[in-house]
């Protein structure tokens, strides 16, 4: 979460597992579970996308970096709201 100064970095390709304790160690993998009242928001769609860039990453060696800023979390889904792509 670029807002929080709040970033996290995995190796691909990632376990479901391994992407939630990466999440869990950021201030935005609060949110996730619900913060100060707050409904809980969809762990299983950031963890999809989470897996589809990392398959994007993995199968096209082009694909240099990719960047979703923001991506919004909501109680059932989640979307990218901007992605940036740079090929090699």
């Amino acid at each position: 979460m670029e807002a929080l100064k709040d970033t996290a970095f995995g190796i691909l390709p990632m376990t479901d597992q391994e992407t939630l304790d990466m999440m869990a160690g950021t201030k935005a993998g609060k949110f996730l579970k619900g913060f100060r009242g707050s409904a809980p928001l969809d762990e299983k769609s950031a963890i999809s996308i989470i897996k589809a860039v990392s398959q994007l990453m993995t199968g096209f060696a082009e694909i240099q970096e990719i960047d979703l800023n923001p991506v919004r979390v909501y109680p059932a889904g989640a979307v990218a709201l901007d992605v940036r792509v740079i090929l090699r």
